[in-house]
């Protein structure tokens, strides 16, 4: 393999369909099939898990990696049901996203960082982090008042 391809690999994206896409993460870019992006162009960056439901009964998850550039979009979207392939799934999210964490997710916080130390206001979600503190709900809680708990996991 070489050095600057950091995953390549044909997925499969769901525990019952039997199509396989193919995800390469380099040093410079990530590509889902054809479609690329540049990792140095990625503005935002949004991860995570969401159960799959039926009524009330859950029946499985969703793992999402959705990257944006200016110009661009990539979504990546693992399902598994009943835990069918979760194991394999899993692996694959997770090394698709310490592909690109470094690239990506390290320069978005730090640009971040960067803005609010220069008086700007950062909007994430329902709150807006500024140099003081964050805003949520009507409520400052400046920084300060914020404790920080270290859980150590064996």
């Amino acid at each position: 393999m070489d050095n600057n391809v950091l995953f390549d690999e044909l997925v499969k994206t769901s525990s019952f369909n039997s199509e396989r896409k193919r995800v390469i993460v380099t040093k410079e870019e990530i590509s889902l099939n054809d479609k690329k992006l540049f990792l140095a162009e990625i503005t935002e960056f949004m991860y995570g898990l969401e159960p799959i439901q039926v009524d009330m009964f859950y029946i499985g998850t969703k793992y999402i990696i959705d990257l944006k550039t200016p110009n661009n979009q990539l979504s990546i979207v693992f399902k598994t049901y009943w835990g069918l392939s979760r194991k394999d799934i899993y692996k694959h999210y997770t090394n698709i996203l310490n592909g690109i964490w470094e690239k990506t997710g390290v320069r978005l916080v730090n640009d971040a960082i960067d803005r609010i130390l220069n008086d700007e206001l950062i909007v994430v979600g329902n709150c807006t982090i500024s140099k003081r503190g964050i805003l949520f709900k009507d409520i400052l809680t400046e920084w300060n008042n914020l404790a920080f708990q270290e859980h150590m996991i064996d």
